[in-house]
């Protein structure tokens, strides 16, 4: 399946008709905008296991980091510069399964803009790039999980020498038709035709 969709991700996507039952939040406005609010992934096991890491994880660390602020030895100092560095891995390790539990992804692209937000409770991540840098937007593997790939939606932009993955928890149709979607809209912006 992997081989298949590498093999056709080259091809110019048409647009297809919502799939039925889509977990995927699409608005149009016109031809002036649209926007898309992706599906989480889910609670899965990679999210679980590493907030319970990131929990033991940052109990050790914490537990070190106290007794370490509460010695008067002469050279601790040298042991609680070293501590700040788990302190660092436990903070990221924490971040990461917050976000894998409870983070979203959307998109909104207008005639000028390709927006791309990123946010979990309590975090916001958001990066605007300009409609002319994308280059494409196509299905193609994204990561691999235990040597095996994770196909998602690929947005392909001129400055940066990685594209950007998102998408993976959809299933092939929802990848295809928001491909469809977004590299129409692209294409309208571009030659200035409205939007059908």
């Amino acid at each position: 399946m992997a081989e298949d969709m590498k093999r056709t991700k080259a091809a110019s996507p048409k647009r297809a008709p919502m799939p039925p039952g889509t977990r995927v939040k699409f608005l149009r406005d016109g031809s002036e905008r649209i926007a898309a609010v992706l599906p989480r992934g889910g609670p899965g096991c990679s999210g679980l296991f590493l907030l319970f890491w990131a929990l033991f994880w940052n109990a050790i660390t914490w537990g070190g980091t106290v007794a370490a602020w509460t010695s008067d030895q002469p050279g601790i100092w040298i042991a609680r510069l070293f501590l700040l560095s788990f302190i660092a891995i436990g903070a990221a390790a924490f971040v990461g399964a917050w976000w894998l539990l409870w983070g979203r992804t959307s998109l909104a692209m207008d005639r000028d803009n390709l927006l791309v937000r990123r946010e979990a409770p309590g975090f916001k991540w958001d990066k605007r790039y300009p409609l002319a840098d994308v280059e494409s937007i196509s299905v193609q593997e994204v990561f691999k999980e235990n040597d095996v790939p994770r196909m998602g939606i690929s947005i392909k932009l001129k400055p940066r020498k990685t594209p950007l993955g998102l998408g993976t928890s959809l299933n092939e149709q929802e990848m295809q038709w928001l491909v469809g979607e977004l590299s129409e809209f692209r294409e309208t912006a571009r030659s200035g035709r409205q939007w059908p």
